[in-house]
């Protein structure tokens, strides 16, 4: 019977991780080519672990977001880029998509001066329901779905995660040193409502607004 047990138990553990996933993509979409949160995370930054986390004391999230060396992180993260790029070249530019970079502009500006940051908008009344049921979702793989404790926990630094991203763009938004207005034509705001009611549209914006070049050829492969 042992035995049998100890058979069960993987078969009863990727059936339990199958079932997360399909919850987590209900969430969050996922893409063959997915965020470069990957190389970050790479480089030790990785906030929503944190979040994760069972404990009271929000001391670990809180050194990684504003103590935690990010000159180290970008550094590693430029040297990634460019090592890909010698052997990977994309045909136009590269997509970073990690909502960390949120957190440390300033860092991700000092490495990439050229960028072009699009920031998309939407309502926090959508933002929080769905962080929230990302997370506790991802929770269920640690922590006891019935306990209301780790559940709370979660909820409430979901809330705070939100609060700093919050905090953290208006800062930027509101820069008084002269940056952000050599940056402005570098920014493009978005609303998620207009991108989900016309994705090519909304593209074709961003890239009239940056310059870039516009081919039929991308456009058709959009709408494949």
């Amino acid at each position: 019977k042992r035995r049998l047990d100890l058979l069960k138990s993987p078969q009863q553990e990727n059936e339990q991780l199958s079932d997360v996933l399909i919850r987590i993509a209900a969430s969050h979409a996922h893409f063959d080519i997915e965020e470069d949160s990957f190389i970050l995370r790479q480089a030790g930054y990785f906030c929503m672990s944190i979040l994760l986390s069972d404990d009271e004391d929000d001391t670990s999230e809180s050194w990684i977001r504003k103590e935690m060396n990010k000159d180290y992180v970008y550094d590693y993260h430029e040297t990634f880029l460019r090592m890909l790029n010698t052997v990977d070249m994309p045909k136009s530019h590269w997509l970073l998509k990690s909502p960390f970079h949120i957190f440390s502009f300033d860092k991700l500006l000092e490495h990439y001066p050229n960028a072009l940051l699009i920031i998309p908008h939407r309502g926090i009344d959508e933002v929080l329901p769905s962080m929230c049921s990302l997370l506790l979702t991802a929770a269920d793989l640690y922590f006891d779905k019935t306990n209301s404790i780790s559940r709370d926990r979660i909820i409430k630094r979901c809330c705070q995660f939100v609060d700093t991203e919050i905090e953290c763009m208006m800062k930027f938004r509101k820069s008084k040193n002269g940056i952000l207005a050599q940056l402005k034509k570098h920014i493009f705001d978005i609303t998620f409502e207009n991108l989900m009611k016309d994705p090519i549209g909304v593209v074709h914006q961003i890239y009239d607004y940056f310059n870039l070049h516009w081919s039929n050829e991308m456009e058709m492969a959009m709408r494949d």
